[in-house]
């Protein structure tokens, strides 16, 4: 892990709010369920992101990073 290069800011902030965003994630006894997008929205209205090219990349951006989270969480409960 330490070859590996550090996330840049902009990676950082993108992962400090998929962790924020990812508290408000319901779990059901057959694991997580996907972020919902209502849950983005709320963000990028408290952040004050008004821009819409930005708001489809960080919607895509945590929508990217949800899956990966899920298909690593079912992985691991095979």
């Amino acid at each position: 892990m330490e070859s590996k290069p550090g996330l840049s800011q902009g990676g950082v902030s993108v992962l400090s709010a998929y962790d924020v965003i990812d508290n408000s994630r319901q779990r059901f006894e057959g694991g997580p369920q996907a972020i919902q997008v209502s849950e983005i929205l709320a963000y990028l209205e408290i952040a004050k992101i008004d821009a819409v090219e930005d708001r489809l990349l960080f919607l895509n951006t945590i929508k990217t990073l949800d899956v990966i989270y899920l298909n690593h969480y079912a992985e691991q409960n095979k």
